[in-house]
């Protein structure tokens, strides 16, 4: 069972790849970022990130990865120094004459969880993860793709632009694999929790079927350890209960069903493992704050926002 990859699907993930941005020099765009990841790679020059709130840039530059948690909004720009007027966001295009003698080639994606609540491993990301193209190792599979990246956005030969949009997901996997990875090295979060074997079997467990009547019992017997030994365990390495983890996983699950499908509440409960509709909306209302007839309704409201991605 990958729990990640479940965890990235379950939570509904939606991505954008943002066109190739050759920038001319003096330039900035803005990202505004409510219910988005991001991810910027710098392909040649040097970008600087100006988060929102903070008087702190970030200097990128060759090969140079940042990715950012959801929610902040920034501006990335070919100078040092914040911009004091922002014209352009991050889905306008940069016209062909700008670019003719670019200071910056840049690429970004965008990743989107809108619906709320988000599963604790995109709680717990750092502000921003910045990885260097310097420090990796020769051969390590982001420094592989990033040249892979390169040479397809150098040579725009057949098909490269489908290749860099594909690229630009690996390169995104890769980069989160090493945030798991770091904050697996805390002490209380879900990348720190899955480093236990008992407590990834449980993980695991409730992912792979979210549906099932699972009990504390079932779950401690599975993996061979009392009742009380796991309740204590989880809850000090993930900072929950391991029912109140299944909760969300199946509210997660049932908010994708209500977006993405034509399901009755009575369908998307039966999926999702509860015995009735009463029992379901109960739990979701006390997840999400609203019904499920209600969070469809805004969420069809959703669709029709500029930076919603579909």
């Amino acid at each position: 069972m990958d729990v990640l990859t479940d965890t990235l699907h379950q939570a509904g993930l939606k991505s954008r790849i943002l066109s190739r941005h050759s920038w001319p020099e003096r330039s900035a765009f803005e990202f505004p970022c409510d219910k988005s990841f991001g991810i910027h790679v710098v392909l040649t020059g040097e970008a600087f990130i100006h988060p929102e709130g903070s008087s702190k840039s970030i200097k990128l530059t060759k090969g140079d990865i940042a990715f950012m948690a959801r929610g902040h909004h920034h501006i990335v720009s070919t100078d040092a120094k914040r911009p004091k007027k922002i014209q352009r966001t991050a889905d306008e295009e940069i016209s062909s004459q700008e670019t003719k003698n670019a200071a910056l080639i840049l690429m970004s994606g965008a990743y989107q969880l809108w619906n709320e609540p988000i599963h604790p491993l995109f709680q717990d990301m750092p502000d921003w993860f910045v990885l260097k193209f310097s420090e990796l190792e020769s051969f390590d599979q982001l420094q592989m793709t990033i040249n892979l990246l390169s040479y397809e956005v150098s040579r725009s030969e057949m098909g490269s632009d489908r290749i860099a949009e594909n690229l630009m997901d690996i390169l995104f996997g890769y980069t989160l694999r090493k945030i798991v990875t770091s904050l697996g090295k805390g002490s209380s979060n879900w990348c720190h929790a899955i480093q236990d074997k008992s407590i990834k079997k449980v993980i695991e467990l409730m992912h792979a079927d979210p549906k099932k009547d699972w009990t504390l019992e079932i779950l401690a017997q599975k993996v061979g350890v009392s009742r009380a030994g796991l309740a204590k365990k989880f809850k000090s390495s993930l900072g929950d209960t391991p029912l109140h983890y299944l909760t969300v996983l199946r509210i997660q699950r049932a908010m994708k069903l209500l977006s993405e499908s034509e399901l009755t509440i009575e369908g998307v409960s039966a999926e999702v493992g509860y015995a009735d509709g009463f029992s379901f909306s109960r739990s979701f209302k006390r997840l999400t704050g609203l019904s499920p007839r209600d969070f469809r309704k805004e969420d069809r409201k959703g669709m029709k926002s500029r930076w919603r991605i579909i």
